[in-house]
């Protein structure tokens, strides 16, 4: 059977004398563990990431046909986390909402994603609301942090076949005002932890990190097994 080609969007780590754009190791490794082909999505065009606030970044003339041109490539999208996204982040919700192809998307992924959701919030501009609650969200080296509940006759439900799940957890800021027909889970403490689209092959948004857990949690190869599978029938000619 082909392999499934899956673009992962890069983030940006700045240094004192070079920008960078950088891939999650833990999500190329479990693609390629699981039997799909990651890519890169980069930006088409010149940016500097020190010039402009990181939700006022311009798109460069042709940069969304060139953009199109790779997607149309790819079977599906993982959006990572990360501490910012941008106009490309966006760019690639709309177009797998538009040509319904998989994406999955994690922590900032997920918190993009519920924004695109919220059509009345302009375009580039963070409705993220900082964490104040009993939980302590942000612990990088913890498996397991929390509870989260998740709501049936939704997609997340019938891939982990659970009402609760304990996951890990590092992020300070969450998505609020999603409409419930989008929210398939949430934590202990109230904070949105996973949102899908309706009617859509894969459109799923998760708050915490399966790609960490993928050898150690069931629930989470679950999750990563289930989106290559929906890249597999979209890749089917």
């Amino acid at each position: 059977m082909k392999k499934p080609l899956i673009g992962i969007v890069v983030r940006k780590e700045i240094t004192k004398d070079q920008n960078y754009l950088i891939s999650n190791e833990a999500i190329r490794v479990a693609l390629i563990e699981e039997g799909a082909l990651p890519i890169l999505l980069l930006p088409m065009g010149e940016v500097d990431y020190r010039k402009f606030d990181p939700l006022e970044i311009p798109y460069k003339v042709g940069m969304k046909e060139d953009l199109y041109q790779i997607l149309d490539l790819c079977d599906g999208f993982i959006l990572p986390g990360g501490t910012c996204w941008y106009e490309l982040d966006e760019e690639i919700i709309s177009y797998a909402l538009r040509e319904d192809k998989p994406l999955l998307a994690i922590c900032l992924g997920m918190q993009a994603l519920g924004k695109m959701l919220q059509p009345d919030i302009l375009p580039i501009v963070d409705p993220t609301i900082e964490n104040k609650t009993v939980i302590n969200h942000d612990q990088p080296n913890v498996d397991y942090v929390h509870k989260v509940m998740i709501k049936q006759a939704t997609l997340l439900y019938s891939i982990i076949g659970k009402d609760i799940i304990f996951v890990n957890s590092r992020h300070n800021y969450h998505i609020e005002n999603v409409q419930d027909k989008f929210i398939s889970a949430f934590s202990e403490d109230k904070l949105i932890e996973g949102i899908e689209v309706p009617n859509k092959k894969f459109i799923l948004g998760i708050q915490w990190h399966p790609e960490n857990l993928l050898y150690k949690d069931e629930t989470s190869k679950r999750l990563i097994k289930s989106f290559i599978k929906s890249c597999e029938k979209n890749s089917i000619k």
